[in-house]
């Protein structure tokens, strides 16, 4: 059989390559996916309604993965690829292949080619809601068109993803789902081949506005958001939430985008966790400065996420540690 369809199509079920990961952007969805972030080779679904910030997160997430190396490729179905907030969010833009497709079967071409190519191993698609096929350009009505256009699509790049290790972020609207009894409950455009071929599926939801004051005037700076794990075969149960804050103005000391300093002490101080520690009013881990006994501790959370802010090199000390948890925590929940 290895000699008809070749040696790595089958092997035993103990020598499964195990797959790495690459961050979501965001270090309180890397905990609750419960293996750090996107796994390689495998669809993800992230969807919204607007202005809740799918595409911030997906810039992020390309940040993260050039950081590692990765060629990334960002197929702009929409035309709303921002340059500038984009740099303002890390990604190198001098090494993101942006592509402009025509129609929807354009973008399903690109995005194969993409996959099959075997070098682009993180690439955004946005957006499935956006997707029209060529008969829909020129007039003509077709029954479920969109729905047929995506299942085309995700058909053809869900093996071939997995083959290449290459990793694929499909951006979708939230629509209001009729079939529900709840009132309220939304689900994405496309039809159902996407939802079972996506590994992982996350709903953002946005919450309350944060005021600040921006040259003399009072305005929104910021939001909190909630990520839903609505499906996850990669790494913990679905169902989990993660909550970030994303700031639009860099005011009152928080930095644009995501607060990865609160984000960290929310995950890494928690209980359960205990990646910071917690003694009575006093924090403790190795990346803190020492005092006169050699203790490693910062005293009130406040002072503990001043210290961050200030100290990047602690932030990346303590995701490091993070990590180092989940792999443990999901090695000892596999076996």
């Amino acid at each position: 059989m290895q000699k008809k369809h070749g040696p790595d199509v089958f092997h035993a079920a103990d020598k499964t390559p195990p797959y790495d990961v690459c961050s979501t952007g965001s270090y309180a969805l890397d905990f609750a996916t419960g293996v750090g972030g996107f796994p390689r080779g495998f669809l993800v679904e992230v969807f919204s309604k607007e202005s809740v910030g799918k595409t911030s997160l997906s810039y992020y997430s390309i940040a993260e993965a050039q950081r590692m190396g990765t060629y990334c490729a960002f197929i702009n179905l929409e035309g709303r690829f921002d340059e500038d907030w984009a740099r303002q969010l890390g990604v190198d833009i001098g090494k993101l292949h942006v592509a402009n497709p025509g129609h929807g079967q354009n973008a399903a071409d690109i995005l194969y080619e993409c996959v099959d190519s075997g070098v682009i191993r993180h690439i955004v698609f946005d957006s499935v809601g956006a997707m029209l096929g060529e008969e829909e350009l020129d007039g003509k009505d077709r029954v479920a068109g969109q729905a047929k256009l995506v299942t085309g699509m995700v058909k053809r790049v869900l093996a071939k993803a997995w083959r290449n290790r290459c990793t694929v972020v499909f951006l979708n609207q939230a629509r209001a789902d009729m079939h529900s009894m709840i009132p309220g409950q939304v689900e994405s455009p496309g039809g159902y081949a996407i939802r079972h071929a996506c590994s992982m599926r996350i709903l953002l939801k946005r919450h309350e506005g944060y005021k600040g004051v921006v040259d003399g005037a009072k305005k929104e700076i910021g939001f909190r958001t909630t990520a839903t794990l609505r499906k996850n075969k990669a790494g913990a149960s679905p169902k989990r939430v993660a909550s970030w804050d994303f700031y639009t103005d860099a005011v009152d000391g928080h930095e644009v985008g995501i607060d990865h300093t609160e984000e960290i002490m929310s995950v890494c101080a928690n209980p359960g966790v205990n990646i910071i520690e917690r003694a009575g009013a006093y924090y403790h881990h190795p990346s803190f400065p020492a005092d006169k006994k050699g203790e490693h501790k910062i005293q009130s959370r406040e002072s503990v996420v001043e210290f961050l802010r200030a100290n990047p090199e602690s932030v990346t000390a303590i995701r490091e540690d993070m990590l180092k948890h989940l792999r443990s925590t999901w090695s000892a929940e596999a076996a």
